[in-house]
């Protein structure tokens, strides 16, 4: 009985080609996904424990190392601190509730990587040195608990304490236990079974006599089972749960027989064959599955050992098998193959009304063809002599299969008609598209020949239509507004009782091919190169994210729900019913497409060639595929979407080879320009499915789609500090909100450093002030020799006044006064007299203008000094008193600006002396930071307003020349005075910049280039 109905192994289906080995398999009319990594795929030998901790990782054990595995690669990791000597041999894996993974030694060493922490494992001392860890344990309570050979031990705050009498074990050794739903754990040892229930210190003996070595475990309905190597029993213990369906605690580590949640047990215990399941979990399986009952599973060569050594279920329901030479999965499928004989494919579908399938086929290796049914009940198949290359279910319930020559059948109630057909069709025509339109006409398109309808036993071609095509029809729906319409290579035709309608390029149906019609509600037509909406006038392609996952489609639903399945080149593909409503309004929006390949146990791919449709919906809901390797089916309503965010990891950033761990990133070295960022997606149903986009602040001007490459490349990178943000998506495009990311810097070197930027800012300011100090150098020496030439030009015209016109005069008075004696006195003698006294007037102020013009020589650099000369020389006349000081240190003052300030403080000065008629006039040289002024003030009558107005008196060019002269310097000059009202005061000021010469800070730098 156990033998019939109980134990069920896998059948090998198919084989599809990957970089692991994968084939699907069939248990208990379930579909599993088998996929094998070996030693060449960097698996450990010998897989003698697995484990999974809540972040994703799944963890496997090997004869001498550790290593965690994300789905596509394996990578070794190290418990232990760096240089202990001890064997990394681990005895056993456990996770706790925590999520923290505990690693037992074969050395007694035992390790723990914190959930909290896992880039930081470290060691948990106590247990006795040199005895191996054989088991973990978590009891309800979150008491670790450890078994040896040589004693059990329990992890306190003073860490690991072998158990003590009062706990009531009655000194012996615990085998091996395990925690049910409730929080009670249950242990065997060599005096029998003992209980340990939450909030409890003490054990309790329920079952003295099972006794020995064996594993502990729980069905699905939550009763303890055991494993004593010999045979594995339910345990009839008091306190378990009673018998009945129950949510029991999920085990994270590995055993040799695990309860899947489908109720199946997998199981080591399977002789010669490495692994297998049964479909249910009662006592008779159990003992089933001990026995090793049942028929030996074919197909060895697609395991990699027939020595299975340990099993794991993992969160998403995936089972994983350690065996002696890799590492095996079996994934559920969505998809179950339909059984059939082989040799034949290309087949035609049809849906029955209890959710059968009705099908024929078109080619094969035989010469005969199927027709029949197959459904949850299984396959109703016969073999009959024709092929079916299209087929129609009508409007009475009855199958219209199209065959050679357009040869036409209806089968009803187990027999074939057969039906008339145009006398043209040859027999190498076959039948293309069978079709009633809503007036009740047949219509059937064969290869090579326009359609014809069938009008009162008459076939005419194109049903009188001459606009439609010759020929290339490939499908062919009616809608609910009796319309038909027609899909050909290149074009699409309504057809609305006697008229056609062509859509093409022109009318945005930029489709061939068309393969798959779905004519009501927004219609919606594909075909090779894609999908396309129609809109009451023109059509509009539906984008997808993925260009490729909308092609070669030749079939087609619409859900109740709204989503839309389609059989194509990349198997099955589903947009869900938002995001076809939304491509539909905006053909703009690229859809994300969810694909069900080979990967998930598709058949090959999509079937091209006769017949169409490949995708047919089963009045149960099923949807039925046609594909390059068979016939498969999946129930969209048992589809669960995976609505868990991937966990995203970077693994590491690779430097010339060089690997470093992101958790203990130190700045990288000077001058590293180049790395690769590794990371991964902890998604281990279908990992390879994970679609990645990284950011590297400052330097990706965004996200950057990665697909599924698990590598960011950046080159020409500077010194600083860098985030790397990172995020995946599931393979139902779930996306990780937050996703990885970790920060690194780069060590500057010399040249990139803070301090040689500023030093290169010193440099370029220093030859910035030695040219300015070149420059300057220059224009003062071009200066000076203005100045020079200005000053012996004066001196030349000196000496001309004082050797020519001056001597010329003195030669005149002396001759006319010489004259003059001779003259008798009298009035004409008293006026030549004292037209002599005017003209040695005139020689004597002219000589004080050659005098003016030869004090270039006189030093001028003491402002103070100059205007003191000035105020002796009227000290003899009757002049007011007169002061000149100076406030602030002397500063040497640009040749230029004291010629001419000296020019204008002493008009100024003159005018106060002479024309004010003060009592006392006062100049005072400043000195300071920001100006050289000059101040020249007196107590006198002041200056009229309209002379201040019009800048002097008609033909007095005094005050008028003082500020051109002001002006000349990038000075100025300010006069304030009220005619009437006492004193005047002249401000003289020229700015520091202009005034002042600028003194060295370098004076090597000045005498060295003193000379040039």
């Amino acid at each position: 009985m156990a033998r019939s109905a109980c134990f069920i192994v896998f059948a090998i289906v198919s084989v599809a080609a990957k970089a692991t080995q994968t084939d699907i398999v069939s248990s208990g009319g379930s579909d599993y996904i088998h996929t094998v990594w070996t030693q060449s795929d960097g698996v450990p030998p010998v897989i003698l424990h697995i484990a999974q901790t809540p972040d994703g990782w799944i963890w496997v054990a090997g004869l001498s190392d550790l290593y965690r595995f994300d789905g596509l690669t394996f990578e070794r990791r190290d418990m232990l601190p760096a240089g202990n000597p001890s064997s990394r041999s681990a005895s056993t894996l456990f996770v706790s509730m925590s999520g923290d993974l505990w690693v037992g030694y074969q050395s007694g060493l035992i390790a723990v990587r914190p959930a909290n922490d896992p880039e930081h494992p470290h060691l948990v001392t106590g247990t006795s040195a040199g005895s191996a860890i054989d088991s973990f344990a978590e009891d309800g309570d979150g008491r670790m608990w450890v078994t040896t050979a040589h004693g059990t031990y329990r992890l306190d705050q003073h860490g690991w304490r072998e158990v003590e009498a009062s706990w009531g074990l009655h000194g012996a050794l615990i085998y091996h236990a395990v925690t049910d739903r409730d929080g009670t754990l249950w242990a065997t040892t060599g005096l029998g079974i003992f209980r340990l229930k939450r909030g409890q210190s003490h054990f309790d003996l329920v079952d003295a006599t099972t006794r020995g070595n064996g594993k502990l475990g729980l069905t699905a309905d939550g009763q303890i089972w055991l494993d004593n190597m010999q045979n594995t029993v339910v345990l009839d213990l008091p306190g378990t749960p009673r018998p009945g369906r129950m949510q029991i605690p999920t085990q994270h580590d590995s055993h040799s027989n695990v309860f899947d949640e489908n109720g199946g047990i997998w199981t080591t215990r399977c002789p010669d064959v490495g692994v297998c399941r049964t479909a249910h979990s009662d006592a008779a399986a159990l003992h089933a599955v001990s026995k090793g009952a049942g028929p030996v599973r074919p197909g060895l060569d697609h395991m990699s050992s027939a020595r299975a050594v340990t099993i794991l279920e993992d969160r998403q329901g995936a089972v994983w098998v350690g065996t002696a030479t890799g590492l095996e999965r079996f994934r559920r499928s969505p998809f179950s193959k339909v059984e059939l004989p082989p040799g034949y494919f290309n087949f035609a579908m049809a849906a029955g009304d209890a959710g059968e399938l009705w099908l024929g086929n078109a080619a094969g290796t035989h010469a005969d063809y199927l027709w029949g049914h197959t459904g949850r009940q299984g396959n109703s198949i016969e073999y009959e002599p024709h092929a079916t290359t299209a087929i129609y279910r009508d409007t009475d319930g009855s199958f219209l299969l199209g065959g050679a020559g357009g040869r036409v059948r209806r089968y009803a109630q187990g027999q074939f008609a057969v039906l008339s057909k145009p006398a043209v069709w040859s027999h190498d025509n076959d039948a293309q598209a069978i079709v009633r339109d809503g007036t009740g006409h047949l219509w059937v398109a064969v290869r090579g020949w326009p359609i014809y309808r069938l009008d009162n036993d008459q076939w005419v071609a194109k049903g009188g239509i001459d606009a439609l095509p010759n020929g290339g029809l490939l499908r062919a729906v009616a809608d609910d507004h009796k319309r038909l319409w027609l899909g050909y290579i290149n074009a699409l035709y309504i057809v609305d009782g006697d008229h056609a309608r062509a859509f093409s390029r022109a009318d945005g149906l930029n489709l061939v091919m068309i393969a798959a019609i779905i004519p009501d509600g927004v219609p919606l037509v594909a075909g090779e190169n894609g999908l396309a909406a129609f809109d009451g006038n023109r059509f509009h392609a539906i984008v997808a994210e993925d260009p490729d996952a909308l092609t070669d489609i030749s079939g087609m639903v619409r859900l109740r729900d709204g989503s839309l399945w389609l059989n194509g080149a990349k198997g099955a593909a589903r947009i869900a019913a938002a995001d076809l409503e939304h491509a539909i309004t905006d053909p703009a929006y690229k859809v994300p497409v969810r694909l069900y390949g080979t990967a998930e146990g598709y058949p090959g791919t999509a079937q091209q060639n006769l017949p169409l449709p490949t995708l047919v919906e089963g009045t149960d809901g099923r949807l039925w595929f046609a594909g390059t390797e068979g016939l498969s089916w999946l129930d969209p309503k048992t589809i669960r979407s995976n609505t868990t965010e991937p966990n995203v990891v970077v693994r590491a950033i690779v430097v010339s080879g060089q690997e470093y761990d992101p958790a203990a990133m130190k700045p990288l070295a000077a001058g590293t320009r180049n790395l690769r960022i590794d990371y991964t997606a902890l998604q281990l149903g279908d990992a390879e499915k994970a679609n990645f986009r990284y950011r590297l602040d400052g330097v990706d001007p965004g996200w950057q789609e990665a697909g599924n490459r698990r590598e960011a490349f950046y080159t020409n990178l500077g010194p600083g500090t860098y985030h790397f943000h990172v995020k995946a998506s599931n393979e139902d495009g779930l996306w990780s909100r937050e996703g990885a990311r970790i920060t690194f810097s780069i060590r500057p070197t010399f040249f990139q450093t803070g301090w040689f930027l500023a030093l290169c800012i010193f440099a370029t300011i220093l030859l910035l002030w030695i040219a300015y100090s070149i420059h300057l150098r220059q224009i003062t020496s071009r200066l000076h020799q203005r100045l020079e030439e200005r000053h012996r030009e004066r001196t030349r015209i000196a000496r001309e006044l004082h050797d020519t016109f001056l001597q010329a005069v003195q030669g005149l008075v002396l001759k006319v006064h010489a004259a003059s004696r001779g003259l008798p006195q009298g009035q004409a003698r008293e006026s030549l007299t004292k037209a002599l006294d005017v003209a040695d007037k005139v020689i004597i102020e002219g000589r004080e203008r050659v005098h003016q013009l030869r004090e270039i020589a006189q030093d001028r650099s003491n402002l103070q000094s100059v205007f003191t000369d000035i105020t002796r020389e009227l000290q003899d006349g009757e002049f007011p008193a007169l002061d000149v000081s100076a406030v602030g240190a002397a500063r040497p003052v640009n040749p230029l600006v004291i010629d001419e300030l000296y020019s204008a403080g002493r008009e100024a000065l003159l005018n106060a002396v002479t024309h004010s008629h003060a009592q006392k006039v006062s100049l005072v040289v400043s000195y300071e930071r920001t100006e050289l002024s000059i101040r020249i003030c007196d107590d006198g009558q002041g200056i009229d307003q309209v002379v201040l107005a019009t800048g002097g008196r008609s033909y007095h060019w005094g005050l008028q020349g003082m500020h051109e002269r002001m002006e000349r310097i990038g000075g100025s000059i300010e006069v304030v005075s009220n005619h009437g009202q006492v004193g005047t005061r002249v401000i003289l000021r020229v700015p520091s910049s202009r005034a002042y010469v600028r003194r060295s800070y370098f004076p090597w730098f000045r005498s060295a280039f003193a000379s040039r």
